[in-house]
């Protein structure tokens, strides 16, 4: 944190400002992870290791019940690692009694990913 490499951001906050008319603002959406990516990249001074990101607000958009902004925002993020030089890591919050999570949903939201770690077998 001192030197600027890792940088906390309330996730409720940073979601909230990116929806506009219940809907993902892309322009919104790059301007904030532009300036934190550019931001850590800075602190990192020649270090050759990537920026890499801990996403949740895909899995709190989902939550919201706001699927078609979750999955915009996985697109997004895909276009963020095509231009910066970040990796992300997307946390997911499956199973439980209040579990609003719909298996199409959350198989939706997979392909947009590179790479996914682990995934149920069922829902």
């Amino acid at each position: 944190m001192k030197q600027g490499r890792y940088i906390a951001v309330d996730a409720d906050s940073a979601v909230a400002g990116l929806i506009v008319e219940g809907r993902l603002d892309s322009v919104r959406y790059f301007k904030a992870f532009g300036e934190l990516i550019l931001s850590a990249g800075q602190a990192v001074k020649g270090d050759p290791a990537r920026v890499k990101i801990y996403g949740e607000g895909v899995n709190l958009l989902w939550a919201q019940g706001n699927t078609a902004a979750a999955i915009q925002a996985e697109k997004l993020c895909n276009q963020l690692v095509d231009f910066y030089n970040v990796d992300i890591w997307c946390g997911y919050s499956l199973g439980g009694d209040n579990d609003p999570m719909d298996g199409q949903i959350f198989e939706q939201i997979c392909a947009e990913h590179s790479e996914v770690c682990s995934q149920p077998k069922s829902l």
